[in-house]
């Protein structure tokens, strides 16, 4: 268990929704998900300078959202690295919708720092790089299937019962 005794000092740039030894942990760190909730952040979570550990409020925050990350899996029968766009975006609203900890943490960081950016206004950008990276994905699919299909059509006719014969 960390405390702030125990916890190396860092510089307060920014708090991630989604904790990022969760992503690790779901072994999602370079799948889209995880390049998603890696970029989602509050902004500042204090005025800069050290920072040697988390609230309560933070550690509870994370927890609700961890519980949130897992439903989702759940629902979706997807492990959080194979997550598709929507299921980014049913985890996203989850978390906006979220009473409990996670909202009470959010109201807190919203009235001790008014310049910190809302969910709202970080969310739209980062959704749109996904789908636009999942659009690409899904055109390069789209575009070299024919030519795969044609190179196993004619890997197939130069295949005889007792072996293939290079074309």
């Amino acid at each position: 268990m960390s405390t702030a005794a125990s916890t190396p000092p860092a510089i307060a740039v920014g708090h991630q929704f989604v904790d990022q030894a969760l992503i690790a942990a779901k072994g999602a760190w370079e799948s889209g998900a995880g390049r998603f909730f890696r970029r989602w952040t509050t902004g500042r979570l204090q005025f800069p300078g050290l920072h040697t550990g988390y609230s309560a409020e933070h550690r509870l925050n994370s927890a609700q959202i961890k519980e949130i990350i897992e439903g989702v899996e759940q629902q979706t029968g997807r492990s959080m690295s194979q997550w598709n766009s929507e299921d980014i975006e049913k985890a996203v609203e989850e978390v906006r919708s979220a009473g409990g900890d996670v909202k009470a943490f959010t109201d807190g960081i919203a009235a001790n720092n008014p310049g910190t950016r809302t969910l709202a206004d970080d969310i739209k950008p980062l959704m749109d790089a996904v789908k636009a990276g999942a659009q690409a994905i899904e055109d390069f699919a789209a575009k070299q299937g024919p030519n795969i299909e044609e190179g196993i059509k004619d890997l197939e006719e130069t295949c005889v019962e007792g072996g293939c014969v290079p074309p």
